[in-house]
């Protein structure tokens, strides 16, 4: 109650299953936590979070997320939503941005360019790794190049491995 009165918010999607093609053979799909209209009867996107908000300087790159669900709507509704926006619910803090015909664009370009990015690292079996600060959680260190593994060998032996730490008490 202290982030939003529920009575004036008007949703009429929660957990809103939608996907849209982008070019032959791909396809987005995404889950929009709430889809509601404002009081002009536009479309608004929330997407909640539990985490902290961002440092102002990464504000922008939080919003990709419903940036993609903005792309997402104009696809399936013809609609560019009025407002996106991220609201973390520890601090009850609000990002809110505008789309515009432009950042949907930038989304239809962007996953063109990463799919075919991908299809080009299949076609030449390469998959380099790259390293950051969340390589000290991953559990497939013994099989990355990056520490000395040998990726070949994850097939085969990453599920027995996993499963058994899995069942461990």
């Amino acid at each position: 109650m202290a982030l939003e009165d529920p009575r004036r918010v008007r949703a009429i999607g929660l957990e809103l299953k939608l996907s849209a093609p982008v070019s032959e053979g791909l396809t987005l799909r995404g889950i929009i936590d709430r889809l509601e209209l404002d009081e002009n009867g536009e479309l608004v996107v929330t997407d909640y979070k539990t985490g902290r908000a961002p440092h102002p300087n990464y504000e922008r790159k939080s919003l990709s997320g419903v940036q993609f669900y903005a792309f997402l709507c104009e696809s399936v509704f013809g609609r560019i939503p009025a407002a996106v926006r991220l609201m973390y619910l520890k601090s009850g803090e609000v990002i809110t941005a505008t789309p515009s015909s432009q950042s949907t664009r930038y989304m239809t370009t962007r996953t063109n360019a990463v799919w075919k990015a991908v299809a080009t690292a299949c076609e030449r079996d390469d998959f380099r790794p790259k390293p950051s600060t969340l390589c000290s959680f991953c559990a497939y260190q013994q099989w990355c190049p990056e520490y000395g593994g040998n990726p070949a060998q994850a097939a085969a032996e990453a599920p027995v491995v996993l499963a058994a730490m899995h069942d461990a008490p």
